[in-house]
């Protein structure tokens, strides 16, 4: 007869355990009977009774060691929720019955490591141009321009526009019509758009101002006339300049340290525009604004996703989960109303899985 001895031995998961500051977390404790792992129930059975789990916990955050206590034949060591980030320790782990030491935990002391945060963000702003609002689906409109009024000329690449055309006056001062087609529309560049009219040309007849009086000529004929100066009013139409757009790329990393477990996944963010001297966001003059896009107003809410393979966002094959060094970004267009330095925020929320405790 062969009769083989198996023991038993208990040891933590994971061996490097990573938690964020403020969270409370946990270490898994397995005990593992003859190679096979034992669920709770098995290990009070063989430990002959309810047990539970002490350890010691130590660090630069704590004044002193801590003793850790988990709840009655569980096999989780609870960690409290620690407020000051760095390396602490987590020593003597042991399974007790009775108040007394039944059997250890290996190894003898773990390294725990409390990180600052999680979720790693930056933000990059700059203008688009036009090719590249057309290519995100921006719809102009009213909304999008700014109307300039012009009095009498204009000039267009820095070169004078000359338009030229008879107007005939009678004897009595008053402009003749006459039967013509105004001239062809000078040819302009910029961002593309046009003038809505062409200009409106009106002859008449400059007058003296109150009190003044006007000298008098002598026609070649003998006749003494006042003088008259035949004028033209240019009025050049409505004029628009676009307004300026920009985009702002959100990035977010998850910076909890490789080899960790921890994966941040469903992030979303959410744009937050300053309100303007009335400290009420979403009225008429906020510094910045939301544009219309074919889809739609944009967004005030999007997904942060990291890039598929296609190294391309915005894809289908865009990443929703971020493993630990990994980065995730999302954009939006934002449409200035006001000249300044305007500060955007944004609320992100995430999910946090690889914790002992559960998602979070």
């Amino acid at each position: 007869m062969k009769l083989v001895f198996s023991g038993v031995t208990a040891t933590v998961d994971p061996l490097e355990p990573v938690v964020p500051k403020n969270v409370p977390d946990g270490v898994r404790i397995v005990v593992t009977a003859g190679g096979n792992p034992l669920s709770a129930a098995d290990a009070e059975d063989f430990l002959g009774g309810p047990f539970e789990i002490e350890g010691e916990l130590s660090g630069s955050g704590l004044p002193g060691a801590k003793t850790l206590r988990s709840e009655t034949s569980s096999l989780l060591l609870p960690i409290p929720a620690l407020n000051v980030s760095g390396d602490y320790t987590l020593s003597n782990i042991r399974l007790v019955v009775d108040s007394k030491p039944v059997l250890d935990v290996t190894p003898q002391q773990v390294p725990l490591r409390v990180i600052e945060q999680v979720l790693i963000t930056s933000v990059k702003t700059r203008p688009l141009t036009l090719d590249e609002l057309k290519k995100r689906g921006v719809v102009f409109d009213g909304d999008d321009v700014i109307g300039l009024e012009f009095t009498l000329a204009m000039t267009l690449e820095s070169k004078p526009v000359n338009i030229s055309f008879p107007v005939a006056f009678d004897r009595q001062g008053v402009a003749v019509p006459q039967p013509l087609k105004p001239p062809a529309r000078p040819a302009r560049t910029g961002v593309g758009i046009d003038l809505p009219s062409f200009p409106t040309i009106v002859p008449l007849m400059l007058e003296a101002g109150d009190g003044v009086e006007l000298p008098e000529i002598e026609l070649p004929g003998g006749e003494r006339v006042e003088i008259r100066i035949p004028s033209v009013l240019v009025i050049p139409g409505d004029v628009g300049f676009l307004k300026q757009f920009f985009s702002a790329q959100l990035f977010v990393a998850n910076g909890t340290p490789g080899g960790s477990g921890l994966v941040v996944r469903d992030v979303s963010a959410t744009i937050q525009l300053p309100p303007g001297p009335d400290s009420v966001p979403r009225t008429a003059d906020d510094p910045l604004a939301l544009p219309e896009l074919t889809t739609g107003i944009q967004e005030e809410t999007l997904p942060v996703t990291g890039v598929g393979p296609d190294g391309e966002p915005g894809t289908t094959d865009d990443n929703a989960a971020l493993a630990p060094g990994e980065q995730g970004q999302a954009e939006f267009l934002v449409r200035g109303e006001s000249e300044g330095f305007h500060t955007l925020d944004f609320d992100i929320d995430a999910t946090l899985d690889g914790l002992v405790t559960g998602p979070i």
